[in-house]
């Protein structure tokens, strides 16, 4: 009499565990967002220090070739120092990549977004009994393994071979 195939804990509990995957979905969509926020902030930063210290090696070599100054010494110093200032952020900018790494992470975001979308509608179907999922076990070559049915969608425990076919010997150990 004791059918699990027929109990509404068991699709409370699958409704449970859905509702915690679809939080890690949340919680990672949302991680990549700000990192890709915090990573573009960086680019700003970088792009507009190296323009800075370029306009300001700029002037003072031309405070040098004009000798507005009387000490040439100092001066040529001073553009010495924002050179190699500006060759210092140049290869910054070329090792750290804040622009692709933000670009990168708005795109595994948008990518999420699409899961987290997908969540929200299981989600619904499964609370509104559209889908009615219960689990069961089957024996197969190897022992029990669960098996998804949906009320009245038919049997879709072919999933599960279909998925070793096209990946023979994921999942086993």
């Amino acid at each position: 009499m004791d059918d699990p195939s027929h109990d509404p804990y068991c699709d409370q509990r699958l409704l449970a565990q859905v509702r915690e995957s679809f939080g890690r979905v949340v919680y990672s969509h949302k991680t990549h967002e700000k990192q890709a926020d915090i990573s573009f902030s960086k680019y700003r930063w970088q792009q507009g220090i190296l323009i800075a210290l370029t306009a300001a090696s700029s002037g003072t070599f031309l405070t040098l070739v004009f000798g507005l100054f009387s000490n040439s010494t100092w001066t040529s110093l001073a553009t010495s120092f924002c050179a190699l200032l500006v060759s210092w952020m140049s290869l910054g900018a070329k090792t750290f990549k804040f622009d692709e790494t933000s670009a990168a992470h708005r795109d595994i975001a948008s990518k999420l977004w699409d899961v987290r979308e997908s969540y929200i509608s299981l989600i619904a179907d499964m609370m509104s009994g559209e889908i009615g999922l219960t689990p069961f076990f089957r024996s197969g070559g190897s022992g029990s393994r669960p098996v998804a049915r949906g009320c009245g969608q038919g049997d879709w425990s072919d999933h599960v071979e279909q998925q070793e076919a096209s990946h023979p010997g994921a999942g086993r150990p």
